[in-house]
């Protein structure tokens, strides 16, 4: 990936998935392996609320343009250092961060006002890493009132962006699911990307079809430039297929019509 832009990011593929994941601490029944499938319904939990570190093993050298901890339940305060390294306790880091407030400026996923399953802490390096280790060092969180830290996937892959110069719309929605007396919002959010080329269009169906992939995707509608983290995002499914057009203009481009839905699990 070039340089992060502040236009539209889609995280497609997540290189953690099913990859060996390991962690400092885990308490019975959350062992850190509960990180690394596409649920926010298994979650690994800590014994410790400090010098906490989690580690994914993606076997080989993998390009990455994101870093991510999905449904943790990290208070306002809470630090953390995202690395990237060839080492399996992320020394001698080919990225890091530095110790960072994990939600200064990120606005994260809800399925409701209060988030069900935590909220999402996403880290952009900026240029895309090739390393085989990757994940967040020294996570700390001294005050939380649950007593442990708590994270629902790990995620680390490659992101698409539209490419310089492109125009493109975003609507936000929310969705009432569940009975009466006990809905949750769903967000859903809609994007119409334009001045695509052929190719372009082409390859971005080719991503949001993909059927070998797990059919979630991290939304992320505009990356903060300012600091290394984003300002909101939402784990979600395709809410319809995408659907490319072609745009009348003195040279022939097309547009991507395209809907993500939150995820309930």
């Amino acid at each position: 990936m070039p340089t992060l832009t502040a236009a539209p990011a889609i995280c497609y593929i997540n290189r953690a998935s099913g990859k060996t994941i390991t962690a400092t601490t885990a308490a019975s029944g959350y062992a850190a392996s509960n990180l690394n499938n596409a649920r926010m319904s298994s979650s690994w939990r800590s014994t410790a609320l400090t010098a906490q570190r989690l580690v994914a093993d993606l076997t080989s050298a993998t390009d990455i343009d994101v870093i991510a901890l999905l449904g943790f339940n990290g208070e306002d305060d809470a630090t953390l250092t995202a690395k990237t390294s060839e080492n399996s306790d992320l020394s001698s880091h080919e990225y890091s961060s530095g110790s960072v407030n994990a939600f200064d400026t990120t606005y994260t996923a809800k399925l409701s006002d209060t988030p069900v399953y935590g909220r999402h802490t996403i880290t952009f390096p900026g240029t895309t890493q090739n390393s085989r280790y990757v994940g967040y060092d020294t996570l700390n969180d001294s005050g939380n009132p649950d007593t442990y830290l708590q994270g629902r996937v790990l995620w680390a892959g490659p992101v698409w962006q539209p490419p310089y110069g492109m125009a493109y719309e975003s609507e936000m929605l929310e969705e009432m699911v569940g009975n009466p007396g006990a809905e949750r919002y769903l967000r859903i959010w809609k994007l119409t990307l334009k001045g695509l080329t052929e190719a372009q269009s082409r390859e971005l169906l080719s991503i949001l079809r993909n059927k070998l992939r797990s059919g979630r995707y991290l939304i992320v509608p505009r990356p903060t430039l300012t600091a290394t983290f984003v300002n909101e995002a939402i784990y979600a499914t395709l809410a319809e297929p995408a659907k490319r057009r072609a745009m009348p203009t003195k040279t022939v481009t097309w547009s991507v019509d395209v809907a993500f839905r939150e995820v309930e699990d």
